[in-house]
């Protein structure tokens, strides 16, 4: 863990050349917000969306599960050029747009109640 404290890869943020979603838990501990808003400042101009969830904690997608997956989701679908889903298919299924392969699993596992679940 020491190792993981003392290393600071900052300067190396600015040679990111893809859409960059960083998102942190309102509450985390280990990386707060201020991390987060460091790393987002150290991307490309334009590159980074930054995204806080409110209540949640380092694991956001297993204290928030219903608003980290989907944000996630939108955010490939988006970045891949797709438009919006409303009404998932269910089975997941391979279909060819990466994005859309994501929306459909995604939804699947939450609505499977595969996910995990904030204790």
């Amino acid at each position: 863990m020491d190792v993981i404290r003392r290393t600071d890869i900052v300067d190396q943020l600015g040679a990111i050349t893809s859409p960059t979603l960083v998102v942190v838990g309102e509450l985390d501990p280990v990386t707060p917000v201020g991390a987060a808003e460091e790393i987002v400042a150290a991307l490309p101009e334009g590159l980074a969306q930054l995204e806080v969830i409110r209540g949640a904690g380092h694991w956001a997608w297993k204290d928030a599960p219903e608003r980290f997956w989907p944000m996630i989701v939108e955010f490939v679908d988006r970045t891949a050029g797709l438009e919006p889903v409303e009404n998932w298919p269910k089975p997941c299924s391979a279909v060819p747009a990466a994005g859309r392969m994501l929306s459909r699993c995604v939804t699947t596992w939450l609505s499977s109640g595969a996910a995990p679940q904030a204790a």
